[in-house]
């Protein structure tokens, strides 16, 4: 196999690596590079870092101080908790976008509102009901 191909075939891997959900992203954890200083990502990229799974939330070079598990701003955690924990945001790189679950005060929330700073129950979030008994 040649470079040229061995590259391509790592593209095509990537693309199909994209489409997987969050549980089977997290089930085949090993096929996502590493991260790496000095390297371009994309939007949406996900990679391995120190054994956890991140995504790329901006498109940015990759700096030794910019590591995913401490740069909300460019990485965030994949979970595979349907409901995390709400956080208040710090700012535009990590306003929940809209379809994001969380738990707030012992309910379950989704979010109307692209880049929403809003604690649920305040603006912009519906209370999930389970209605299943």
């Amino acid at each position: 196999m040649t470079l040229h191909q061995a590259l391509l075939f790592r593209k095509k891997l990537d693309d199909l690596l994209s489409k997987l959900s969050i549980e089977e992203s997290l089930e085949n954890i090993i096929l996502f590079e590493e991260w790496e200083i000095g390297h371009h990502y994309n939007r949406n990229t996900k990679r391995r870092y120190n054994g956890l799974l991140y995504n790329c939330e901006q498109a940015h070079v990759s700096q030794a101080d910019w590591t995913p598990d401490i740069t909300a701003a460019l990485w965030t955690r994949v979970y595979e908790e349907e409901w995390p924990t709400w956080k208040a945001p710090t700012g535009a790189h990590d306003a929940y976008r809209i379809g994001k679950k969380v738990s707030h005060n012992d309910r379950h929330w989704i979010n109307q509102l692209d880049y929403n700073i809003y604690e649920p129950g305040v603006y912009g979030w519906v209370e999930y009901i389970d209605n299943i008994e």
